[in-house]
């Protein structure tokens, strides 16, 4: 690719053979884009810039995970309760049109790092993330 030239601008069309791996992070078959923010309005302006740009290379992101998010969580402690308040309108924006699949990933009280922790994690549901809008499967909440 020549230095300064748009990803989007090098189309190899459908020449046999020719694979390179910017066919293959945009065919949704062969790669799953995830987009992993926090619940505050920088983080998801920052997120949704990086989504301008991927769909700018025709690179679809799959799906946004919204991690360490207080509202998905039973909080009573009040301070918590109103950050978690503040969370809803920057999470609505997500779901109302950034992004066609939302999981909402809870705070969590420890770090889960490793290979061994994230497959617990998953195993877990995302430590029973809320599907915050997945209408490929058809569940909304």
């Amino acid at each position: 690719m020549a230095v300064g030239k748009p990803a989007e601008a090098i189309d190899h069309g459908d020449v046999p053979g020719i694979s390179t791996p910017l066919m293959k992070l945009q065919d949704p078959e062969h790669t799953k884009v995830l987009i992993v923010t926090l619940p505050e309005t920088t983080p998801v302006l920052e997120a949704s810039r990086l989504q301008s740009e991927l769909r700018r290379a025709k690179i679809e992101p799959f799906a946004w995970l919204i991690n360490g998010a207080l509202s998905a969580t039973a909080t009573a402690d009040p301070l918590l309760r109103v950050r978690a308040a503040a969370e809803r309108d920057v999470i609505t924006k997500v779901t109302g049109g950034l992004s066609m699949r939302t999981h909402l990933v809870p705070w969590q009280a420890q770090q889960h790092i490793g290979a061994d922790a994230l497959g617990h994690l998953v195993r877990a549901g995302l430590s029973h993330g809320t599907p915050a809008r997945d209408p490929g499967v058809g569940r909304n909440a």
